[in-house]
């Protein structure tokens, strides 16, 4: 539960990410504990607040015209450069932060959808590590929600993301072989990176 992470950790900072874009969801559990900017007139509708895919995009097009496999360092500051504060939303609750997957308008499919993964990786492929070193800057725990199964995301949130991957499935035999299946493919994938 990250309520009890945050609070069972002496106010350590968690964020939460839902990485899951093709099904996002987790903002809703968290929708009594956001702390929304107020306007005048109304409080804003969750669903159109900027997320993930408006970070991501933004990076996308940052990297668009660069040299490939700029480095670690040169992608770190790309990514710092990056409007995060915009896309993380506070909650009531002591050291939680949530980044939701996106703003779900009529065109958030159509976003999601316009992302090559693997183009992205194949000409940036210290991108996502440079992610998650910004986000383990900022905060001493990020759980990430990813989509289950063989998607092109999938891969990227289990095999280049994660220091420690946390695989939760139902009792039932096609569940526990599915993880079972990503879970290899991110370990043969996480030994012959640290090998090259």
């Amino acid at each position: 539960d990250l309520v009890a992470l945050a609070q069972r950790n002496g106010g350590k900072r968690v964020l939460a990410v839902d990485w899951d874009l093709e099904a996002p969801g987790l903002h809703r559990y968290f929708r009594r504990y956001l702390k929304l900017p107020n306007t005048a007139t109304h409080e804003p509708d969750v669903d159109n607040l900027p997320g993930l895919i408006e970070v991501l995009s933004s990076l996308r097009e940052s990297v668009a015209e660069e040299e490939p496999d700029l480095g670690r360092d040169k992608l770190g500051a790309l990514v710092s450069g990056a409007d995060w504060d915009s896309h993380i939303l506070a909650t009531d609750l002591p050291s939680l932060d949530l980044i939701k997957a996106g703003r779900f308008d009529a065109t958030y499919q159509e976003r999601i959808n316009s992302v090559d993964w693997v183009a992205l990786y194949t000409k940036q492929p210290q991108l996502f590590g440079a992610i998650a070193d910004y986000l383990a800057r900022h905060y001493d725990y990020v759980l990430v929600d990813s989509r289950t199964g063989l998607t092109d995301i999938s891969g990227i949130c289990t095999a280049l993301l994660p220091d420690t991957i946390v695989a939760v499935f139902t009792p039932n035999r096609q569940s526990i072989e599915g993880a079972l299946t990503i879970l290899r493919q991110a370990v043969k994938y996480r030994l012959q990176s640290r090998s090259e």
